[in-house]
């Protein structure tokens, strides 16, 4: 009679410790990140910016309301007065009926100023991101803050230094240029680190009479056996695809450097 147990665990490891392709895929997802970060940072500029313009159309709007009150209460009155200088003749009807032509559509004026003034009020929460249903008030008037002390030619200049489409366009260049980079190094070889090892157990008995006690015939061994070597891998030939991926990524950087 026999009774064997077989176990015999293995692995393999392996290094890429010279690869052309790793520091330009490295450098082309950086650059990627970048371009990321460019981006969102113009989103959140220009949602501030429209914040901004909402706000001060907001300030505005309140600002030609309060115009639109004033010269509606000064006809008010003139209309007053026309009323009692044609009682005592003073007035003809046709100067009243002027005077409240002109009142009705001064009036008329300040609903759709008003009307209006509610809709910014609620483009404005919109934008703030408040309740649906809420009105978003500038508790106080409008003020100048002061002046902008750099000339045109430096303020454009440092607007372009600081734009961050432009930088995000560049970094998308330099992203598709390193990517380019790196197809191009996949028709170099690979050089690998690579180390194998296995575990040969084994344990029972064979061979043994029945009569006899196998735990005297029970044996175990293990052998343990590993290598380490270097080698690479080399895709010399593809028919031309990564060369032909390559030029595309090329392209496509010089567009996002022209955009």
């Amino acid at each position: 009679k026999s009774q064997q147990f077989f176990f015999s665990p293995g692995a393999t490891v392996s290094w890429n410790f010279i690869d052309p392709r790793r520091q330009p895929d490295i450098n082309a997802s950086s650059e990627s990140l970048k371009r990321q970060k460019y981006l969102f940072t113009a989103s959140a500029r220009g949602l501030i910016l429209s914040i901004q313009e909402a706000y001060y159309g907001v300030q505005q709007s309140q600002q030609l309301i309060d115009s639109y009150k004033k010269i509606y209460a000064i006809n008010k009155r003139q209309l007053s007065i026309l009323e009692a200088q044609k009682n005592i003749g003073m007035a003809t009807v046709l100067d009243v009926e002027q005077t409240r032509s002109q009142l009705f559509s001064q009036l008329n004026q300040l609903v759709e100023s008003t009307q209006f003034y509610v809709e910014q009020t609620a483009d404005l929460a919109a934008l703030l991101a408040l309740p649906p249903g809420t009105l978003a008030i500038p508790s106080d008037m409008a003020v100048i803050q002061g002046s902008w002390p750099n000339p045109l030619d430096e303020t454009i200049q440092l607007a372009l230094a600081q734009r961050e489409e432009i930088m995000a366009n560049l970094a998308a260049a330099e992203s598709s240029q390193w990517r380019g980079i790196s197809l191009i190094r996949s028709y170099l070889p690979v050089f690998q680190l690579v180390g194998t090892g296995s575990l040969n157990y084994q344990n029972g008995f064979r061979n043994v009479s029945v009569d006899n006690d196998p735990e005297l015939d029970y044996a175990s061994r293990s052998n343990w056996s590993a290598s380490a070597g270097i080698g690479f891998s080399w895709s010399i030939f593809d028919g031309g695809i990564n060369a032909a991926n390559a030029q595309s990524s090329y392209a496509e950087s010089r567009e996002f450097k022209a955009a």
